[in-house]
């Protein structure tokens, strides 16, 4: 008995919806750690004058000597609930 109805079910399922919305959960995240990985490799061999680790100096100006420590505060509140 259950098994006709979960072969029923399956049977009216349409299947394009549940592949259309697995491809982004299932194969973007791949993609992005490839770009990661192959981005970070590509400019540490091609742009080797670029990778330091001089300070961008960018926590120099007035304002964001107090956003940023504030900014990265709130993330880690909000990502540790």
């Amino acid at each position: 008995m259950h098994s006709c109805l979960i072969l029923s079910c399956l049977l009216q399922m349409d299947w394009r919806t549940v592949h259309d919305e697995s491809i982004p959960w299932g194969a973007l995240p791949y993609i992005a750690f490839t770009f990661l990985i192959v981005g970070t490799l590509v400019r540490f061999f091609y742009f080797e004058r670029n990778w330091t680790t001089k300070s961008s100096e960018f926590l120099e100006k007035k304002q964001l000597r107090i956003a940023n420590p504030l900014f990265h505060f709130g993330l880690l509140c909000v990502i540790g609930g």
